[in-house]
């Protein structure tokens, strides 16, 4: 099937540059969905995972207030949480204890990670605490 275009109130020299131009908008915008689906989150160069992580967690807080501390599920029962530098994640371990890492959202490296809360809740608290304050989680009871 061809498209057939008729332009005839165009000079020819236009016809073809209008055709070159819907020609680089479609390709410009197959690079720009392309690119969004590389990195969902613009500005964050970070792994894969981890993007893909926090963009699963906005998706279902999406409905509450940014700067409200929202912890979310992963299909894999992992709480997820970001704040404004750093997201984090909560976990049972091996043992039925529960473990937390915090990531930097600057570069995707731990930025901390303890292990050992006899709870889910305190692990959650103590992950919250470092991201807020810094504070080192060797210092809050388990």
């Amino acid at each position: 099937m061809c498209l057939d275009l008729n332009f005839q109130w165009f000079p020819r020299w236009i016809q073809g540059g209008l055709i070159l131009l819907a020609f680089i908008a479609f390709f410009s915008s197959l690079i720009a969905i392309e690119s969004q689906l590389k990195n969902p989150i613009a500005g964050l160069k970070i792994p894969f995972w981890q993007l893909d992580e926090i963009a699963k967690h906005r998706r279902l807080r999406r409905k509450t207030d940014s700067d409200k501390i929202v912890w979310t599920r992963t299909s894999e029962r992992v709480a997820v949480t970001e704040l404004k530098n750093d997201w984090a994640r909560v976990a049972g371990g091996s043992d039925g204890k529960f473990d937390f890492f915090v990531y930097s959202k600057d570069s995707g490296r731990i930025a901390c990670f303890c292990c050992n809360y006899e709870t889910e809740q305190k692990a959650m608290h103590a992950a919250v605490d470092f991201m807020r304050e810094g504070k080192n989680p060797a210092e809050t009871p388990r």
